[in-house]
């Protein structure tokens, strides 16, 4: 039990979020006071993602019956498709799966069409159109022309799809050539997200990455030249070697360069499983910037965006054009449906978080038997929504708005029952309230998921006594 909670906490959010033990002392909520509150923070930084948590289900055999028999009634949803296998492992990821290999792949292509075209029949899959379909990984870009057309094919197909859905496909450029690009185009894909995380060759070279800077500063002119699609990079601060100039360049580059729609940036996160913190251990690796560190790139590349008149898309997210909706980047934040599909997969159904079985043997085994390859859930019980309204509300709009939270999910005593916390936090630099409306300071942007975390246990501590 304790190996499976221990894996549950370590994924990301749109997989399965769980957050921390519920805490027992109001000052347990409360923000550490200072000079500087970005440096204050919080007694634990939470790093990752914030989650509700809920009930282990650990017999999965029927769930998917149970659950997919009832029709969808979130607000929005997305459809996420997981290609688990990548070329090379970047050292600070520790979700990597296996390696590229053809004959691989091409054998999980075959499965995965299977657990579509199950997943399609049920009465949740066709209840309502889907707004966004996301190809995470691992790497999706791997696939080949033809492995690309028969997913897309099979999705276009089976699923109900939005009118104006957000179609993307994510990964690296890297072996991403013409033909791929127009399989995507012609199947309705309308985004790419690639994982630049960094220009500098030699910060790349270090991390794993592949191409050199020049080969992917071309490559990404090239697709933005050549084809009508919305094109969103991903940057990483505080990575080894970086130092505040190279941050520098490398934002001015993803701002510079003609046709990128937009970028996220995320600072590093020392995730369990990632080789990096062994790397540095063996003298392999430059220590990687502190957490105070952090904050200080953080700020700079707040006020970076901010001279540049960049369009903040939410709290990581900045955009140079008006194409990049974002559609599905906000779903999981807003705790609304992601219908998982793929080794690896994870996502929320009906009342139900789903993580799918990681070892792609037992995947094969689940579909061979005709079984929805969940490996194991949690089930969110009493959940009204409350909880992904404030994270996904911090997320998207840096506030919350507690009068209309209060009246939204009739909670007539929201804001009395915050009060005190926001008090809390406002005197201590963390956000400001003016009695209806909390917003984050940048001290709180930066330390966003001990908020949210904090906010949803929170209002379970006080509304359940826990």
């Amino acid at each position: 039990m304790k190996n499976i909670i221990d894996k549950i906490k370590k994924m990301p959010m749109g997989h399965i979020p769980m957050g921390k033990i519920l805490p027992k002392k109001m000052k347990d909520f409360y923000a550490n006071t200072g000079d500087k509150p970005i440096y204050a923070g919080f007694k634990n930084k939470v790093d990752v993602h914030a989650g509700i948590s809920g009930k282990m289900v650990l017999n999965t055999k029927g769930l998917w019956e149970k659950i997919s028999c009832l029709p969808d009634t979130s607000e929005r949803r997305a459809l996420y498709v997981h290609i688990p296998f990548c070329l090379a492992r970047c050292k600070f990821c520790s979700f990597y799966q296996g390696r590229s290999k053809e004959e691989d792949i091409s054998k999980y292509v075959k499965y995965l069409i299977k657990e579509l075209e199950m997943t399609a029949e049920s009465k949740f899959a066709q209840s309502k159109p889907f707004n966004a379909v996301y190809f995470g990984g691992g790497t999706p870009t791997d696939l080949s022309v033809d492995e690309f057309d028969l997913i897309l094919k099979t999705i276009n197909t089976r699923f109900p799809l939005a009118n104006d859905v957000e179609y993307t496909i994510e990964g690296r450029n890297y072996g991403f050539g013409d033909g791929k690009i127009e399989a995507c185009l012609k199947n309705g894909v309308n985004r790419f997200s690639f994982g630049v995380q960094s220009f500098d060759t030699e910060i790349r070279q270090k991390m794993g990455r592949i191409e050199k800077k020049e080969d992917l500063v071309k490559r990404l002119e090239d697709i933005t030249s050549k084809y009508d699609v919305t094109v969103s990079i991903d940057l990483i601060y505080g990575l080894p070697g970086q130092s505040q100039e190279k941050w520098l360049e490398d934002m001015t580059m993803a701002y510079e360069l003609e046709g990128v729609d937009s970028v996220s940036v995320y600072n590093l996160k020392y995730l369990p499983g990632s080789p990096i913190k062994d790397l540095v251990k063996q003298g392999k690796l430059e220590e990687p910037a502190t957490m105070r560190e952090q904050a200080d790139l953080f700020l700079f590349t707040k006020d970076f965006f901010n001279r540049a008149n960049a369009k903040r898309l939410g709290l990581r997210h900045w955009a140079f054009s008006n194409r990049d909706r974002s559609i599905y980047n906000f779903i999981p934040k807003y705790d609304q449906t992601v219908l998982p599909v793929g080794c690896g997969a994870g996502g929320r159904v009906g009342n139900h978080k789903l993580m799918q079985r990681m070892e792609v043997e037992k995947y094969y085994q689940y579909l061979d038997e005709g079984r929805k390859p969940i490996k194991f859930a949690v089930e969110i019980k009493n959940d009204i929504g409350i909880n992904g309204h404030f994270i996904g509300s911090l997320e998207e709009f840096l506030q919350i708005d507690f009068k209309m939270a209060a009246k939204k999910f009739n909670q007539p005593d929201l804001i009395e029952m915050y009060k005190p916390l926001l008090e809390q936090w406002e005197e201590s630099g963390m956000i400001t309230f003016d009695g209806q409306t909390m917003k984050l300071t940048p001290a709180s942007e930066y330390h966003n998921v001990n908020i949210q975390q904090n906010m949803v246990e929170y209002f379970n501590w006080k509304k359940n006594g826990k």
